[in-house]
């Protein structure tokens, strides 16, 4: 198993353990936001959640760079910052519509580091090269983590969790994206009906009146914008939980959120049989 690179899956992280475990083969288990490596005495297994290009990861640490040594960087990392990215209206029922009203932030999380001194204009620039997904997963990297299982005679001995020193920089640029939407769903008031991280969903009955002053409170803060196509649009509301269908520029789009938190089975799985072995 010297030297795989796998695609990272449950039954694959699980097949890898259960062979050294098999084979009596001490090894460390390092799960991180993107990637886990298992590494024992004959070589390394990786197992890839995506395969990303060198461009992400020079993205990523050019943004990490400028962060650092930013001084509004340096006090953003002393602070912690919520991570709460959407909102409904508070009354929304069951609703239906044929079309709705959307403003989707053009690279708000690019825009949100520069506007805030955080970024040179080079790593902006570099940014806003990139595709939607890499720009995006680029800074993500500003929060990456990982867990080190330590495992020997096939039970877990001891874990150490890590977190980038960077990684409230990154919920700070979160809690920012979600300032500004409350800022508009207060601006909107009952033509409001839901955001979701970087796009709010309004009434079409919506007052130009009140989009011309979301589109003006985005100018001047320095964010570029988007309206998207928007067609099918429903709304259910069950307890605390909310389920919106569209079809948004031609794909079918389903978000649901709710106020609990939703786990990470796969975290979840390696976390449970590593302290299961703690225990016993």
């Amino acid at each position: 198993m010297d030297g795989l690179t796998l695609k990272r899956t449950p039954d694959a992280i699980k097949w890898i353990q259960d062979s050294l475990e098999i084979s009596g083969i001490d090894y460390v288990l390092k799960h991180g936001t993107y990637t886990t490596t298992i590494e024992h005495s004959l070589g390394t297994i990786k197992l890839m959640l995506n395969n990303f290009q060198n461009r992400v990861f020079c993205a990523s640490q050019m943004v990490k760079k400028d962060c650092k040594t930013s001084e509004i960087g340096q006090e953003i990392m002393k602070s912690t910052y919520q991570k709460k990215n959407y909102d409904a209206h508070p009354k929304i029922d069951n609703i239906k519509y044929d079309t709705s009203l959307n403003i989707d932030l053009s690279s708000a999380y690019a825009y949100c580091l520069f506007n805030n001194g955080l970024i040179t204009k080079k790593t902006f620039n570099y940014l806003l090269k990139l595709p939607k997904m890499e720009r995006l997963t680029s800074v993500g990297m500003l929060a990456t983590s990982h867990v080190k299982y330590f495992y020997s005679g096939g039970k877990c001995i001891d874990f150490k969790p890590y977190r980038e020193p960077t990684a409230q920089i990154f919920f700070f640029l979160i809690d920012e994206i979600n300032y500004l939407m409350q800022d508009i769903k207060w601006i909107l008031g009952n033509d409001f009906i839901f955001y979701w991280v970087d796009g709010v969903f309004m009434k079409p009955t919506t007052p130009k009146s009140k989009i011309e002053k979301v589109e003006n409170l985005l100018i001047s803060l320095n964010y570029k914008y988007k309206y998207e196509k928007v067609e099918n649009f429903s709304v259910q509301r069950i307890q605390d939980k909310v389920i919106v269908d569209m079809i948004k520029n031609d794909e079918t789009k389903r978000y649901e959120f709710s106020t609990g938190q939703t786990g990470r089975e796969l975290g979840k799985h390696i976390a449970k049989k590593a302290f299961q072995d703690l225990q016993n």
